[in-house]
């Protein structure tokens, strides 16, 4: 379980991302006061929830769900933030915010807001550990208190498929086709697909497509026969 020093100290981190200077003093105030009470006892719950379709390539939402398990009304700011991140840790810039600046929640309530993740805005910061850091945070400036939510979500990368063209019999040549589907909304060009199989080639086989792949279509190497042991 994180301590609290812990929860304060990534607080203050995404206070600083997305918010003015006069926010973030006004924050570094509520802290010194030292009237942050545990989740637990608040009665107030975020979590960060993912959706369908978060593939490499794509564009995809992400959700603060939010409960209020309390008699009373809960009023202030929600911010979200995400932002790429390495295995070790180390932060990119960021690939999508929100800041509600007022946000309320209901007695026994509970909602869900939406943080859409664009390509275009990861795409030349993500690392091959395909991480995205997504980051919320509750603040009710009247009580002085805060809700912190965070989460790694990996990103899968596009499927590649193999298929083989007939049946294999020893000593014969066979053929097999790999396809990828595109998962940008751009057609691909220039594209091509190295393949090897043990037993099969005598070295890695690089082939280029000549034809774009459309948004959401097949890209398909021409098949090749491969030599069957």
């Amino acid at each position: 379980m994180l301590s609290l020093a812990s929860e304060r100290s990534r607080a203050d981190d995404l206070i600083g991302e997305i918010r003015s200077a006069e926010e973030r003093e006004a924050f570094t105030r509520a802290n010194h006061q030292n009237k942050l009470a545990a989740k637990e006892e608040t009665g107030v719950a975020m979590r960060i929830r993912v959706g369908q379709g978060m593939n490499r390539g794509s564009d995809f939402d992400v959700f603060a769900h939010i409960t209020n398990n309390t008699a009373e009304d809960h009023a202030g700011c929600l911010l979200l933030c995400a932002r790429t991140v390495s295995y070790n840790g180390i932060l990119g810039p960021k690939c999508g915010t929100k800041d509600l600046l007022n946000f309320s929640l209901e007695p026994f309530s509970e909602k869900s807001i939406p943080l859409r993740i664009l390509y275009e805005k990861y795409c030349d910061y993500l690392t091959e550990s395909n991480l995205i850091k997504v980051r919320g945070l509750f603040v009710e400036s009247a009580a002085n208190s805060y809700l912190l939510a965070e989460r790694d979500i990996y990103l899968e990368n596009p499927e590649i498929k193999i298929r083989i063209l007939g049946e294999p019999k020893q000593n014969r040549k066979l053929v097999a086709e790999v396809s990828l589907r595109n998962p940008l909304t751009v057609p691909l060009s220039g594209c091509t697909f190295t393949v090897e199989g043990a037993g099969l080639t005598e070295e890695q086989k690089t082939v280029e497509m000549h034809l774009p792949s459309e948004p959401s279509s097949w890209g398909k190497e021409p098949q090749r026969p491969l030599t069957y042991p």
